[in-house]
């Protein structure tokens, strides 16, 4: 990718994001983004093909810091995966709180599928959900993370994502 395409797809989500913060996510528009993040709809729709895709693509760069950060580490057991997880979901609270405020919530569960996805792979056969050939247990897994956050986010994430791993 050139220079030019990674900045506009930067200056898109950041736009978006602005744009969260002060207005509901039904309300925000594609000419919006596009205007706040001096770009052209043509460029938007080159890189994106909603607003829930412009969080999607946000997301999905978060879960690969998060498995950079798992795969340079020595983490051999679960709890302290749990950990890092909770760790790198805690530093996304305002993007979440935003979800959250504006009825999208719900757009959390394919990252956390991914989280789960990785998690079960990681440590299949040392005690955590893993079950060879069981097309649900990674939905089961991402639900159960998708449940904790979403309690989590509800008392305003005052718990540290020690307490909330330990629970």
């Amino acid at each position: 990718m050139g220079r030019r395409t990674i900045s506009s797809k930067k200056l898109i989500g950041v736009a978006f994001y602005q744009l969260l913060h002060r207005y509901d996510f039904d309300k925000i528009t594609i000419k919006q983004i596009c205007d706040k993040a001096g770009v052209s709809r043509m460029s938007f729709y080159r890189y994106y093909t909603s607003k829930e895709d412009v969080f999607l693509v946000f997301s999905d760069e978060k879960f690969e810091n998060f498995f950079q950060l798992a795969s340079e580490s020595n983490i051999d057991n679960p709890y302290d995966l749990f950990l890092l997880v909770f760790k790198q979901i805690k530093k996304q609270e305002k993007s979440i709180k935003l979800l959250e405020r504006t009825g999208k919530f719900n757009l959390l569960f394919s990252s956390f599928e991914q989280y789960a996805s990785y998690l079960s792979a990681r440590f299949k056969g040392k005690g955590l959900v893993y079950y060879k050939g069981n097309k649900f247990a990674v939905p089961f897994l991402a639900g159960g993370i998708y449940s904790i956050v979403y309690r989590w986010c509800h008392r305003d994430f005052i718990d540290t994502p020690e307490e909330v791993t330990k629970s």
